[in-house]
């Protein structure tokens, strides 16, 4: 199959779990498929990264993604009732002429979309009807808000939330419906979304784990080291470092004076980086992840906002390391409370566990051997890719193009 793949970002280096799941997914793919990556960047492209897309990508076409916050976007938003996040993605002509540009002198056999707040520009343009297309979705994004507004103490920014989650709904909903097909990361987003009102078929396409990378190997392991890793550009995460340094950290130092917790993840915000505590570290984004974990005693993961499933819990699973998190870092993966992960949602029962996971090498041990064990067996990207190439090939078998 030829596919033009349209992404917000270009999807190398590997800095978010986003970044991971789409280059992973266009490396096996395109062993027996031709892709095209069409993406924006706001920096001229790195050899590097030209480099290694173009291992797996027959052509690399990159578009300038305009500044966040201007007058033009605040102007839409405040008047077209739109969600931000497509407002400052989906209304960019230049995007719209590349896609019509790339499939005139192309002709793809579908198109895949990242994202729905990419996805108005491939609507708006000659090439939506003519070609089978699909939405890629690695969440649900007005859930994502709608759990923000639940845990924010700032009146202000709850309403904010809530009102963004009510624009965000009917046309994340909307759009998923223009498509000829759906991809969610799990069986739990696609069946939220089918009673939101999606009608279109939706595929569920795993994520996945480079099982070779992220190993169980023996190394050394430094006492009581504690482990959160994850982009802070995702305001979940900077919600769990705040809610983890708040509630559970000190509950932990408590019980273990020695304890050093270990925070890696890319653009660490100020007010992080201004964390004054000795047995705290802020390694922003670092290159060998699994190096860093390796070394890390227990994986915390104090997730209370998100959706789709969680590379950074997985990977810690294929390392072996046992992984203390809650419900919703828990969702989508399969894993049990007490066999393969320990989940608490309560702060000082979440305390309690990372504890037990420091003081009980046994239940480190086994926690830790069937995390490894369940991703083995359920989460490859080899099986993610398959997934995304039956879900292509269904998409195309059921295609009828336009009559003139």
């Amino acid at each position: 199959m030829k596919i033009l793949f349209i992404c917000p970002y270009l999807p190398y280096p590997l800095i978010s779990g986003g970044h991971t799941r789409v280059f992973n997914v266009i490396k096996h793919l395109s062993s027996s498929n031709q892709i095209h990556l069409l993406a924006y960047n706001r920096e001229p492209v790195t050899r590097e990264q030209e480099y290694e897309l173009k291992k797996y990508c027959a052509n690399l076409i990159t578009i300038h993604r305009p500044p966040v916050f201007s007058p033009g976007n605040l102007a839409a938003y405040l008047t077209t009732g739109k969600p931000f996040m497509h407002v400052i993605n989906g209304r960019n002509q230049e995007l719209v002429q590349a896609i019509d540009r790339e499939t005139a002198g192309w002709q793809p056999d579908l198109i895949h979309v990242e994202h729905y707040h990419m996805a108005d520009c491939l609507l708006r343009s000659r090439s939506s009807r003519l070609y089978p297309k699909v939405i890629g979705e690695q969440g649900v994004e007005y859930l994502i808000l709608e759990r923000l507004a639940q845990v924010e103490k700032n009146p202000v920014k709850k309403l904010a939330a809530l009102l963004e989650a009510r624009r965000i709904k009917p046309f994340e909903i909307g759009i998923c419906n223009r498509f000829d097909g759906s991809i969610e990361v799990s069986q739990e987003d696609k069946d939220l979304i089918a009673q939101a009102g999606v009608k279109i078929p939706v595929h569920v396409v795993i994520n996945g784990v480079d099982t070779g990378y992220f190993s169980s190997i023996a190394n050394e392991v430094t006492k009581s080291a504690i482990l959160f890793v994850g982009t802070f550009k995702f305001f979940g995460n900077q919600d769990a470092v705040k809610w983890m340094l708040k509630d559970i950290w000190p509950q932990v130092k408590t019980r273990h004076p020695n304890a050093r917790f270990y925070i890696v993840g890319n653009q660490p915000p100020a007010w992080l980086r201004q964390v004054h505590d000795p047995a705290v570290e802020v390694m922003g984004w670092v290159g060998n992840l699994a190096g860093i974990m390796q070394k890390c005693r227990v994986v915390v993961a104090p997730l209370r906002m998100g959706s789709g499933t969680k590379l950074k819990i997985l990977e810690a699973m294929s390392m072996g390391k046992p992984v203390v998190t809650t419900s919703i870092g828990a969702e989508g993966i399969g894993a049990v409370d007490g066999q393969e992960l320990l989940v608490r949602d309560d702060p000082r029962q979440f305390a309690e566990a990372v504890g037990d996971c420091l003081n009980d090498r046994v239940l480190a041990g086994r926690l830790g051997g069937n995390a490894r064990q369940l991703v083995q067996n359920n989460y490859s990207w080899e099986t993610a890719a398959g997934q995304l190439n039956q879900a292509y090939q269904e998409t195309i078998k059921t295609f009828r193009k336009p009559t003139p």
